[in-house]
């Protein structure tokens, strides 16, 4: 029993420290000097960087904890639709509900950009998003300037999945 007073302390210090750590990360809009962190997140996530440019800093977001950016989300609008792309944690900031909050702010940004949908492309991640209220959907049933994008023409291989959630 000597060792559950201390052991015990220990993970309230660690929960408490998590929690800590979790409400000084702050959700802002993007701008252009974060382009090359994101870059870096997105190279460090096998996430792809091509075609980031094309609206870039507009309609992304990124999570900071101090000045370390620990995470980006971003929507590139598609006439009444939108395509989520380059959702990416840092590995030291995943697992505390970091993704669901980008995913939230992004899904709120393109509401009020008038999107009726949004789209994705994921090759491993498709449960993750599930639990966000995405479901898969055929590619041909996505919005055609969606399909006419570089994400769903070159950059995503025909093998990921394609979500859809109705905003």
């Amino acid at each position: 029993m000597a060792l559950a007073r201390p052991v015990t302390r220990l993970c309230e210090r660690h929960v408490h420290a998590s929690l800590s750590r979790m409400r000084s990360i702050v959700l802002r809009a993007a701008v252009a000097s974060d382009r090359d962190a994101v870059v870096a997140l997105l190279v460090a996530s096998g996430l792809p960087v091509a075609g980031l440019t094309r609206d870039f800093p507009d309609g992304y977001v990124v999570a900071v904890d101090d000045a370390e950016l620990l995470g980006c989300a971003g929507v590139e609008p598609y006439g009444e639709a939108g395509l989520l792309r380059s959702v990416a944690v840092g590995e030291a900031a995943q697992r505390r509900g970091l993704g669901r909050r980008l995913v939230a702010d992004r899904q709120a940004w393109a509401a009020s950009q008038g999107l009726s949908a949004l789209y994705l492309l994921t090759e491993g991640a498709a449960e993750y998003f599930v639990g966000l209220g995405f479901r898969p959907v055929e590619r041909g049933l996505v919005a055609p300037a969606v399909q006419a994008s570089d994400e769903f023409t070159t950059t995503c291989p025909r093998s990921a999945v394609c979500m859809q959630l109705f905003l």
